[in-house]
């Protein structure tokens, strides 16, 4: 007799990554990623953003079009009617350690926090060249030209409010960065392709969207088998491990490939939209 087949989750929590997952890697939301999303909450299943960006640099996509937020990394948690669930900072001393090292060779980066986006005053500028790509008259989408328009510079830098640094085209590189701050601080190959190899996302230990997930799951009273994640970058690896069904996105890292149950296609080409009709989400329950 054949094993009984397990009947799936009649609502489901589906955390999605925003870059190369959501929106192209120019900052463009496909409108099959939009409908997307829009029918899976109508048919009742919960839909939260799950991404490397902090609250600040998500303004464009706070739109009501979503259900929450797990954002800089999983440092913080949060739900659409403002129920924060977790927020985890770097420790100031291990921040301190950092940007000694970043600013004695010269390095440009972004402090990311809720508040606002802070970076040195070369930071916003190669931000811009390096989201260009070797494309430099490509146009980026509202959602990164804003998102550029936003660093603040020449301001208190160091702080205690950072969720993530987000080191551009190290001078370092990354192994030596590793070697000097890795016993306090996790420092992982930038989730933004086009950032290029020499940039990388710098956050206190422990802390990856995984434990962001957990949060919500957690709060919601969500066993992970009814969760979904969709994601593309490294730092979607813990996330794509932890829920139910981890989907990787066309182009993706090999690592969020490798822990992903299956992959879909690019969001320029509709692979959220796919996902999402695979997975039974934009069907009626």
């Amino acid at each position: 007799m054949s094993a009984e087949v397990p009947r799936a989750p009649e609502r489901r929590v589906v955390f999605l990554d925003v870059d190369g997952t959501y929106l192209t890697h120019t900052g463009v939301a496909p409108d099959s990623a939009r409908h997307a999303v829009a029918e899976a909450r109508a048919a009742g299943h919960l839909v939260l953003l799950c991404t490397g960006r902090s609250p600040t640099e998500l303004s464009e996509l706070d739109d009501g079009s979503f259900d929450g937020v797990v954002a800089g990394a999983g440092a913080y948690a949060a739900l659409a009617d403002g129920t924060v669930l977790r927020h985890e900072t770097i420790p100031l001393d291990a921040l301190g350690r950092l940007l000694d090292l970043l600013d004695g060779a010269g390095a440009a980066y972004l402090l990311e926090t809720n508040g606002g986006l802070y970076g040195t005053p070369h930071g916003p500028a190669t931000f811009e060249r390096l989201l260009r790509s070797e494309e430099p008259d490509v146009e980026l989408g509202p959602a990164l030209t804003q998102l550029v328009a936003r660093v603040r510079t020449g301001v208190g830098i160091r702080r205690d409010d950072v969720n993530k640094v987000m080191l551009l085209d190290s001078p370092l590189p990354l192994d030596e960065v590793r070697a000097e701050v890795g016993d306090v601080l996790r420092v992982l190959p930038s989730s933004t392709a086009r950032l290029g190899e020499r940039s990388a996302e710098i956050q206190g230990p422990g802390v990856h969207k995984g434990v962001g997930v957990e949060a919500v799951l957690s709060h919601l009273g969500v066993p992970r088998a009814a969760s979904v994640g969709l994601g593309d970058g490294v730092n979607d690896v813990e996330m794509l491990r932890y829920v139910g069904v981890g989907v990787a996105m066309g182009g993706a890292h090999p690592d969020a490939i490798a822990a992903a149950d299956w992959t879909t296609g690019r969001p320029e080409d509709g692979g959220l939209a796919a996902a999402f009709e695979r997975l039974g989400l934009t069907k009626p329950m």
